[in-house]
Order: C-alpha cells, then structure tokens, then sequence
C-alpha cells in the first residue's frame, strides 16, 4: 500500500540496506515477496480446509493425510515470504507511520488491517502446530474425525480474518487521502476551493487514464490559459490507486510549462496519491500553460489534474503579460492611481540583450505639459513611480523604433486600476 515511491531518496541515507529498500529493485522485491507469500498462505489454508473435509466425509484415508504436509508449508513459507515483503514495505522512505494515525483515515484503516491480518497469521501458526503429528504419523479414525472439527475451526477463522484484511485493503485504496490527510490546503492554496483571500481567475479540472512502464512511460498533457494579472497557479494532481497490479507503486508526476517552453518547477507538495505545485509571483506570465502527467508505473490509472489560476487580494493590482510591438508601433498601458498610490514595474525583451526600445512613464497634469518621470532607450528596465495626486494616473509606453517585432514581457504591480490599453 505504498503511496509514493522517488528514487532519489535512496542516497539520501548512507544505509546500503535502506538504499536498496528505496530502489526500484528492492520496491519491486518487496512487492513481489508479499503477493507470492499471501498466494502461498491462502494455498495452504485451502488445502487444511479441504483436508478437514475429507476427514469428516470419509474417515481417515491414509492417501490424504500427507496433503497436511504440503498445507503446512505453504502456510508457514506464505507467512514468512509475506511477512518479509510486508516489513520492507512498512520501512520504505516515504511509507506513512504510525504518527500520521491521529490524522489520517487511511493509516487507520491499514492499521485495523494489519490487526486482522496477524489474528489471521496466528490462528494458521495454531493451525499447523496443531497438525504437525497429523501429517507424521496415522492415527485411529475417530481422532481423525475429532481434529477434522478442529482443522475446519481454525482454517475458517483464519480464512475469514484475512478476508476482511483484504476487504479493509480495498477500502484503505480508495480512501480519498487528499482531503483526509489535510496535506492539500497546506500546499500553499493547493485544496480545490478555500481561496476567499485569493480572486480566482480561471479554474479546471481534467480527469484522465494513463498506463506506463519504467521501460515505456508515458505523458499525457492539457493546456491552460493564464491571463496577465495572474499571479500564482496552484496544480493538484490525484490518483486512485496505490499500487500497480497488487505488486509495484504507481508513480505518477507533473511538469509544468510556461508559454516560453520552460519548464517551472514551483513549490511541490506531495501527500498520499497527491501531487501538487504552486508557481508564483514573477513566474507567472500570460499565455498558455502546459500541464504534462507524467508516469513510470501505472496501468489504467485514473487521475484528476486540478488547474487554478489566481490573483493574490491585498496585492493590489497587477499587469503580467508579454505584448508584441510591431517596428514603428508602441504599446502602452494607461492607470488611474490615487495620491500617494504607488506602483512598482519591471520589464525585459524577451530572446535579447542587445536590442532595446524606447520606454517612458508619463502623466498629463491638468493644465501642464507631460511629465516624464522615467524615459530613455532601453532593453530592461525595473522602477517605482508614486502618484504625486489628480485623478489620472500614469501610463507607461513601450515604443519600437526598430525594423523587427520585438517581444515585451512586463509585470506592473501596486495600488492602481487600469484605464486602458493601446491598442486595446
């Protein structure tokens, strides 16, 4: 039931042991250790029930009595094959302990679990002492028949615990661990909702299925737009499983990509069968983000990508957007600002380092020429301006002067509202 497994964790310890615990081989060692020793111990729980069976049916035929032999090992090497996985599972980096059980349904789920399976273990361990004179030496038919009440008894109760294990298992998988570990809103805003302090701009929700191995992963993307007065992008990716077929974790990842192509790496969160990403302040920039689910180990895993753009309240406004100016056009955003307001600007040509444009910030006091409190020719620029009073604000212009479109991108943020744009 191993929520997440990341190879890096492994060198993060100096235990050769541990290591190998955290990597693909021992994960996948673990997996296979548990499932082949829970088929061993059910074979052998079958064949002490049908052995009983036989003795209640037809008396003591000695041709079956060596059948207790073979339930007996399966038994006992399911039980130490499973216990084995089991252990190396329970010590994996990330597996959550026992200090998250006041907080999380899940680890309490696994625990009651994990009770029931060892009442299940010990009633086989009783089970197979109780039969070991059985399966050496025959005895007279109506002892046969005595201890076939007692080999039903015990198979049927051990049986019936690790039933209800199993059921508790199928529970614990589809617990939604992302709202019952509390771990999404502590993503930084990463739940799908509780963002009164925030104005939420655009929100989605994708649902998807992936399959993937380590030798063939795959990929799966959605576009999001972001517009210019964004600034921060909250991304919460939720699975449905655990595990990969009984054996092997799922693992599933995100990258997110700025309209440029690069990829932005965020603030990451993870919890059980949670992801999640927060990409904020001069990061965010408008256009079209991509959102790529990634997985090395999954087989028609369901998932949910949770996209949420937003603008931050008591932030004051914001402008972050990349503009194109064509050669002999300019671009220019006009504010309305109250005495005292302050803003604060940063901007950049984009691709260069060399070609530069002309920039000014400019106010039209009534009755008075312009003012320029900022002008020149520049490839980047980053200032503050603090409106001295009247009812109009600055506008701060972008102008190109050369042959080829250039790419602006800008970020204005401060007490202000925007008036207008040119063009619009």
């Amino acid at each position: 039931m191993r929520p997440f497994h990341h190879g890096d964790d492994a060198g993060a310890t100096g235990n050769w042991l541990q290591r190998f615990n955290d990597s693909d081989a021992g994960v996948l060692l673990a997996g296979v250790l548990h499932s082949v020793g829970a088929l061993l111990f059910a074979g052998g729980i079958v064949l002490y029930l049908y052995v009983a069976h036989a003795l209640r049916k037809e008396g003591a035929p000695r041709g079956r009595i060596p059948l207790l032999a073979y339930a007996h090992a399966f038994t006992l090497s399911g039980v130490a094959l499973n216990g084995v996985g089991g252990v190396m599972r329970l010590y994996e980096s990330d597996h959550p302990k026992l200090d998250r059980l006041a907080d999380s349904t899940w680890v309490q789920v696994l625990l009651v679990k994990h009770l029931f399976l060892i009442a299940g273990v010990a009633l086989a361990v009783a089970l197979a002492w109780r039969t070991r004179v059985l399966a050496r030496s025959p005895e007279e038919p109506a002892v046969y028949r005595r201890s076939a009440s007692r080999l039903t008894w015990y198979a049927a109760a051990s049986l019936s615990t690790i039933l209800l294990a199993a059921v508790l298992g199928a529970v614990a998988n589809n617990v939604d661990l992302a709202a019952d570990l509390g771990e999404t809103p502590a993503l930084a805003g990463m739940d799908d909702h509780g963002h009164a302090e925030a104005q939420v701009l655009a929100d989605s929700s994708v649902p998807g299925t992936i399959t993937a191995t380590p030798a063939q992963p795959a990929q799966q993307s959605t576009s999001v737009f972001v517009a210019g007065e964004a600034d921060r992008i909250v991304a919460v990716l939720r699975w449905t499983s655990n595990e990969t077929g009984g054996v092997s974790p799922v693992d599933l990842g995100l990258l997110i990509r700025d309209p440029n192509g690069k990829d932005v790496p965020g603030t990451t969160m993870r919890g059980d069968r949670t992801l999640g990403i927060t990409v904020a302040g001069a990061s965010v920039i408008e256009g079209d983000w991509r959102f790529i689910v990634t997985a090395t180990r999954a087989f028609a895993e369901r998932y949910t990508l949770h996209v949420t753009v937003l603008h931050s309240a008591g932030a004051g406004n914001l402008i972050n957007r990349t503009v194109t100016v064509a050669p002999g056009e300019f671009f220019e955003a006009n504010l309305l600002m109250g005495s005292g307001s302050s803003i604060e600007f940063e901007w950049t040509i984009l691709n260069s380092t060399t070609r530069k444009v002309h920039f000014d910030v400019h106010r039209h006091p009534e009755g008075r020429d312009p003012e320029y409190p900022v002008q020149g020719e520049f490839n980047a620029y980053r200032g503050n301006y603090t409106h001295p009073g009247g009812t109009q604000g600055p506008s701060l212009l972008w102008e190109n002067g050369g042959t080829d479109d250039v790419a602006i991108r800008m970020r204005i943020t401060g007490d202000f509202t925007v008036h207008s744009y040119h063009p619009a």
